[in-house]
């Protein structure tokens, strides 16, 4: 049962994933015991990534908030993916 939910699991990641650098960590979470990856390598590689825990990260992170402006011409589908990036 948890290896079949293992298996949905990293389908449901490959499919949500579409950078190629954020697919590359699908290739690093598998191991001879898991050929397929584990979802909580995966899992924890995102989260080091997107939530990260160290101070200089979390302060790069208000700068570049702080620094993004929207112009009278600037679509806003854009400006919510300057924030996610």
């Amino acid at each position: 049962m948890a290896v079949k939910a293992n298996c949905q699991a990293m389908a449901y990641l490959a499919l949500a994933l579409k950078p190629l650098e954020l697919l590359h960590l699908l290739t690093r979470a598998v191991t001879t015991e898991w050929p397929e990856g584990e979802v909580w390598r995966v899992i924890k590689q995102l989260r080091d990534i997107y939530q990260p825990n160290d101070m200089q990260s979390i302060a790069e992170g208000k700068f570049k908030l702080a620094s993004i402006k929207m112009g009278a011409d600037i679509n806003p589908s854009i400006l919510f993916c300057k924030l996610a990036t």
